[in-house]
């Protein structure tokens, strides 16, 4: 339709210029038969230089009419100014149906012009719907979890010079109720790797759950060390990949790289995630650019999940 629309337009142009040919040649015409017929009839040879064109004109225009008029008690040759009449009314007739045909090629460019944008919206549509199905078969996702035990008791506000306790024994402790906490999530496996936890599922659908549940669990693992005037902070990644991914070279390092960043008891992720994230219906979080310029990986945005209210 479309082409066939644009075939059209080509012809209606070349009609619109042949009629803008047509209107001057008239014009021209007009003036010299005019002229000539004015200074003839007033015995004058100045024009005579048209006087072949005048005559071809008179003898085609006494083919259909050819009658004379009297001016003054003389006959006179009336078909040049027949001619020029009728080419006058030709003119002004072709100037009056060049705003039609303009209307005509106006009305054509719009029909294109929505026949294109549907076209394209159709593409996109198509494309999409493409995208968004290479974007769902990344249905996996891990979560790689930092944890790091501060003790309280040597922070001046508690006015102690007590020596530092052992950390590591409350960090292992730490790290056994998260995983305590987590393993009835359905779906999961768990590993760990140098004092970090490892959180993978096949299923992104249950992402929101896990998410949730590392959270609370976390916080309930805080409060409780607070007691003993221990601090504990998180550092969380997550990240999507296909089941096909190099797991350990590739996906676990680019993890580890976000931790580095220590962005403190907030899970962050990168661009990739936040993609395949937002394709998910009534998800628990929103995803929020975070702040500052970082250099991984040749530089690339960091976003970071935020719990709805």
């Amino acid at each position: 339709m479309i082409k066939f629309l644009q075939i059209l337009k080509k012809i209606v142009q070349i009609i619109l210029n042949s009629l803008f040919f047509v209107q001057i040649a008239l014009m021209i015409l007009v003036f010299l038969t005019a002229t000539y017929w004015l200074f003839n009839l007033m015995g004058s040879s100045i024009f005579s230089f048209a006087e072949p064109i005048a005559n071809t004109i008179s003898d085609f225009v006494k083919l259909f009419y050819n009658q004379d008029v009297m001016m003054s008690g003389i006959y006179v040759d009336s078909s040049l100014l027949l001619f020029d009449f009728v080419a006058i009314l030709v003119v002004l007739g072709i100037t009056k149906s060049k705003y039609y045909i303009n209307s005509l090629m106006d009305y054509i460019d719009s029909n294109v012009n929505k026949l294109k944008q549907t076209e394209e919206d159709k593409f996109n549509r198509k494309l999409k719907l493409e995208t968004d199905a290479k974007i769902r078969r990344a249905n996996s996702f891990a979560i790689l979890v930092k944890l790091e035990v501060v003790d309280l008791l040597i922070d001046r506000r508690y006015g102690s010079d007590i020596n530092t306790r052992e950390i590591e024994p409350k960090l292992e402790n730490a790290y056994k109720i998260l995983f305590s906490s987590l393993k009835g999530v359905e779906g999961c496996t768990f590993a760990r790797k140098d004092q970090k936890l490892v959180i993978m599922s096949n299923n992104f659908s249950i992402v929101d759950n896990v998410v949730h549940y590392l959270e609370q669990a976390v916080e309930r693992i805080r409060k409780k060390f607070l007691e003993d005037k221990f601090k504990l902070d998180c550092y969380a990644a997550i990240d999507v990949f296909e089941a096909t991914a190099d797991l350990k070279g590739t996906i676990l390092p680019s993890l580890e790289l976000l931790i580095k960043l220590r962005h403190v008891n907030q899970i962050i992720c990168y661009g990739n995630f936040n993609i395949r994230y937002s394709l998910v219906s009534n998800t628990m979080y929103n995803t929020a650019l975070l702040r500052g310029s970082y250099e991984i990986n040749g530089g690339t945005d960091i976003f970071v999940l935020l719990k709805k209210n």
